[in-house]
């Protein structure tokens, strides 16, 4: 997800609008109860998992609930700034 939003900045940054939007788009349709939000952002609240999350957490591997249900803050590496 962080990815695909990184990549909807870029298509916004270069007045690709149609092209953002859509991605946004896709993103929200990624997202639904059994998808965890996390953020290690200092002064952020802990937000709690949804029921529907939490049993999904016992039935399949870590490994694969990291790829499919869980989401992370999006954070910008000094490389992917722009140059000014």
């Amino acid at each position: 997800m962080s990815g695909k939003l990184k990549y909807a900045s870029m298509l916004y940054c270069c007045v690709q609008y149609a092209q953002a939007a859509h991605m946004l788009a896709h993103c929200e349709g990624l997202l639904g109860p059994d998808v965890a939000h996390y953020c290690g952002c200092v002064g952020r609240q802990y937000v709690h998992q949804s029921d529907r999350y939490l049993e999904k957490s016992h039935n399949i591997l870590v490994a694969d609930l990291l790829k499919t249900s869980s989401t992370f803050c999006v954070r910008f590496s000094r490389h992917e700034l722009p140059a000014i």
